[in-house]
């Protein structure tokens, strides 16, 4: 009895990373790109996330998107991505620093693409409150320094706004690495000094969440 080989299924439609990624890293201004998800498991849609080589600026990146679209238009594999999102630095493992950790770079393509990553009407009003510490704390040439209840608001308030912000820096450098931004650490630093916890807060509970 002679048994029949079943048909091998064409994959040849198939969004595979590494394929879909050497059709877009031919180009010149581009460093690398990953390929990753978007939406549930059983509809994801494609989603490539581009990391510019060095010295391009991002100001080019119309230009860049509209040559990468080209070049995906061609290749039957790769023209179904319609989602291109620049990213300054793709998050990598420290054991292997060229394996880019694609499930973060997933959770950071899906706030771009929903939103998620906007502060809310509340976010914003929180925010306001270490601002306004800041300005009483840079106030303190015209505060009466004979009262005693304003000179020990003003202490508290400069432990709050300096002592307090200073230490949640690492916490907020954590939260920014898992959610893969790309964001320098000293700005990290600087916008944890400015806004404290109402500012990493939200982005460290998403981070948990990808």
């Amino acid at each position: 009895m002679r048994i029949q080989k079943r048909p091998r299924p064409d994959n040849s439609r198939r969004p595979y990373t590494v394929y879909c990624e050497n059709v877009f890293n031919v180009h010149p201004r581009v460093r690398r790109t990953a390929l990753v998800g978007f939406g549930p498991d059983c509809e994801q849609r494609p989603v490539l996330c581009v990391e510019l080589a060095p010295g391009t600026s991002k100001e080019s990146w119309p230009s860049v998107e509209s040559e990468l679209r080209l070049l995906g238009a061609r290749n039957p594999v790769t023209k179904t991505i319609e989602d291109f999102l620049p990213h300054p630095a793709f998050p990598v493992d420290i054991r292997h620093n060229a394996k880019i950790r694609r499930e973060l770079l997933a959770g950071w393509a899906e706030s771009r693409l929903t939103g998620s990553r906007r502060p809310s009407a509340a976010d914003q009003a929180l925010r306001a409150i270490p601002l306004a510490g800041w300005t009483y704390l840079t106030a303190w040439p015209m505060l009466p320094w004979s009262h005693p209840a304003l000179t020990s608001l003003w202490w508290v308030d400069a432990f709050l706004s300096i002592v307090f912000h200073a230490l949640q820096i690492p916490r907020a450098l954590r939260a920014e690495q898992e959610l893969a931004t790309g964001r320098r650490p000293a700005a990290t630093a600087a916008l944890t000094m400015l806004f404290g916890v109402t500012w990493w807060r939200r982005r460290a509970g998403r981070s948990k969440r990808l």
